[in-house]
């Protein structure tokens, strides 16, 4: 009796197992159906619930081969979310449109934060990919994608709007924590400079001037 009952329990595990793969195939499909339309954060919930499949399929089913297909998978839905996020954040990243002045600064600022919350969310998600699969190069290229794009894009942007409002501390803030993350980004030095100098700190602006004008920056 105690045998049949083992048997049962494991034949349980395996139906259930694949009953989780099947889930996780779904949300998969579905999340990459969102992300066709366009819709971020539906697409990003869908990954959401597929990750929360295969973290079950690990839980149920602890054999090698097993293990090692539900970490694969889970891997590479981290990555999909990833690169998703990234791309929302992109969208949010709005440089042509503070120049232009077609946004109100305080909006400029919400949306630039929201695209740093996306940047930060899917740097996460790489970082927990490459746990799972070290050599996972998507992984790697997205991680790299969304610190550019944040340090680049994003960073830079907030801090002029917040100059803009005359808020230079925080715009200085603002460009050291992209400085503390890439040091070469000419731009952010620039506003940094011109920051500092509209609070009077004209020795400290000079030296961001000078650092600016090191790395190219001719505006």
């Amino acid at each position: 009796m105690r045998l049949i009952y083992v048997v049962f329990v494991l034949l349980l595990a395996l139906v259930t197992s694949a009953q989780c793969q099947q889930t996780a195939e779904d949300w998969t499909a579905k999340g990459g159906a969102f992300f066709d339309q366009g819709k971020h954060d539906e697409a990003i919930k869908a990954y959401d619930e597929a990750i929360k499949a295969y973290d079950e399929i690990l839980k149920l089913d602890p054999t090698i081969d097993v293990a090692k297909d539900a970490r694969d998978d889970k891997s590479s839905a981290l990555t999909i979310k990833g690169l998703i996020l990234v791309d929302k954040a992109s969208d949010l990243a709005i440089q042509e449109r503070v120049v232009a002045g077609q946004v109100k600064l305080d909006e400029v600022i919400q949306e630039c934060d929201d695209a740093i919350n996306s940047s930060n969310e899917a740097i996460k998600c790489f970082d927990e990919a490459l746990k799972l699969h070290p050599n996972r190069i998507t992984a790697e290229n997205g991680k790299h994608l969304a610190l550019d794009l944040k340090t680049t894009a994003i960073l830079p942007v907030k801090g002029a709007a917040l100059a803009e409002l005359g808020r230079f501390d925080e715009a200085i803030e603002t460009y050291d924590e992209a400085l503390k993350i890439d040091p070469t980004i000419d731009l952010a030095w620039a506003g940094k400079g011109e920051a500092l100098k509209a609070l009077g700190n004209t020795a400290e602006a000079d030296v961001a001037f000078a650092k600016a004008k090191e790395l190219g920056y001719t505006g």
